[in-house]
């Protein structure tokens, strides 16, 4: 009775992890992050396979900003830093005019129809298309916390950064020196890899963006 118990058990706990992973993924917020960019957030890592691109149109009613009724603008899109090809976050640049005629038209915002024809996961699920409101306002985000990092030669000391939005995503754009990662909750914990530094009797700077 116990070793029939027990295969049961197992039994549904597979079955259950193996519909968990078959999930689709599903974007949970965008925001507009500049002229012509958008930032999307998805619930769970994703790739971009075949053709890097999304599928978008910005309306109001049955009034045209971007794209027509029935036709959509192809826009760029990549993963923003990607570990092993995978992120929960994507940039679109928008195609066409972008943002121009909805920001002529004086709303603060409009519908924003978005859609990845090959946006999947671990498990081969492509993703869900998104139809939701967007202000059109850019998302300014400012990072609150000390910008100056003070590291010993060979350490590898960490800094949590703090936005002015506590929902905020942070992202590395640039960094030549290949020395800093981020990790941890909305990757807020910024490390330096000073291991193998050599400041040679001198102080030395890095930066990263």
């Amino acid at each position: 009775m116990n070793t029939f118990n027990r295969f049961i058990v197992t039994t549904l706990l597979v079955l259950f992890t193996s519909q968990v992973f078959a999930v689709k993924p599903t974007i949970t917020d965008i925001k507009r992050i500049g002229n012509k960019t958008l930032l999307a957030t998805i619930d769970q890592s994703v790739t971009l396979f075949y053709n890097k691109i999304a599928q978008v149109a910005l309306y109001s009613g049955t009034t045209y900003y971007l794209g027509a009724h029935n036709i959509v603008i192809y826009s760029p899109a990549e993963l923003v830093n990607p570990v092993d090809n995978y992120s929960q976050q994507v940039k679109i640049t928008l195609g066409g005019k972008g943002f121009e005629l909805a920001d002529a038209s004086s709303k603060t915002s409009v519908t924003l129809s978005l859609a990845f024809r090959y946006l999947e996961n671990a498990a081969g699920e492509l993703s869900n298309p998104y139809n939701q409101n967007l202000i059109l306002a850019i998302n300014n985000l400012a990072i609150t916390s000390n910008n100056t990092l003070s590291a010993n030669e060979g350490s590898s000391p960490t800094h949590t950064l703090i936005a002015n939005d506590s929902a905020a995503t942070f992202s590395i754009t640039e960094d030549t020196s290949r020395l800093f990662s981020l990790s941890g909750t909305n990757n807020s914990t910024l490390t330096f890899n000073g291991t193998n530094t050599d400041y040679e009797s001198a102080t030395k700077s890095y930066t990263d963006k």
